[in-house]
């Protein structure tokens, strides 16, 4: 009963900690430069909390007899191993489809039963025989209490990973503006135009996404996109449109569209 207490404990420090986290993300959402941001992740932490209780209660229903924790649990045979191990896969994927952010951060370490075991390839057909087989019911309890306490661990990291998206997502600037240059307003047919296109921001990177003539362009290490082109032959008047997107001091998307005008004129005689 000792583990069974260590477990309970160690659950109960977690929930308070998850708890204040959430609450701190929250009273983000009422803060004008983090207001965008939290109101994106708030609901994504939440998410997060209300299905990691409904898989804790699902194991706790496994741990009951006569709905008293008290009484002696009765054997985990394979078919509710089975139905375990169905409903902790559900849970993994529901977390890791919250948001791509967390897909990608957290699906190679996701560990929700033991190391060794989450790197097995076959995991369904060695789930029963590595946590149940062979056990005394007390024994069972224990690994399902090892269960819940796995995905309140695995709760924590992922809200305070929400949190982290409002600092990081959006910082703070000093000012912010789209800038896009050219070489020249007026070419002879058959001369380059060169077009700089970027985010001025202070104190974070912005991570501008920035189109030319509808086409996205790399940004280079200055955090500028470079586009060259040769002009046309004939004398005229021409335009090329370029879009910037990128995350303002607030947190908040903006996009800035633009012509660049430029003028071919024949050379001198």
């Amino acid at each position: 009963m000792i583990l069974e207490e260590s477990f309970r404990n160690s659950n109960s420090t977690l929930d308070r900690c998850t708890s204040s986290t959430l609450e701190d993300l929250n009273s983000k959402q009422s803060e004008p430069v983090t207001h965008y941001r939290a109101g994106v992740w708030y609901p994504k932490a939440k998410k997060i909390m209300e299905i990691t209780g409904d898989m804790f209660n699902y194991i706790e229903e496994l741990k009951k007899t006569n709905g008293k924790n008290e009484e002696p649990m009765i054997k985990i045979n394979r078919d509710v191993s089975n139905g375990l191990l169905l409903r902790l896969y559900r849970y993994r994927d529901s977390i890791l489809n919250v948001d791509t952010l967390i897909t990608m951060c957290f699906k190679d370490r996701m560990f929700l039963f033991a190391t060794v075991f989450d790197s097995l390839q076959n995991q369904d057909a060695s789930f029963y025989s590595s946590f149940f087989e062979g056990n005394n019911a007390y024994k069972d309890r224990l690994i399902l209490s090892k269960f819940q306490n796995n995905i309140k661990l695995l709760e924590n990291k992922v809200v305070v990973f929400c949190t982290e998206q409002i600092s990081t997502g959006c910082g703070w600037y000093d000012t912010y503006s789209a800038i896009i240059g050219q070489n020249k307003a007026q070419l002879l047919p058959g001369q380059f135009i060169e077009i700089t296109a970027g985010v001025g921001a202070f104190s974070v990177a912005a991570k501008p996404e920035i189109s030319i003539k509808k086409l996205p362009q790399q940004i280079g290490e200055d955090g500028a996109a470079h586009y060259k082109a040769r002009v046309p032959s004939v004398p005229g008047n021409y335009s090329i449109p370029v879009e910037i997107s990128f995350t303002d001091g607030f947190g908040k998307p903006q996009i800035v569209s633009k012509s660049v005008e430029y003028k071919v004129v024949m050379p001198p005689e």
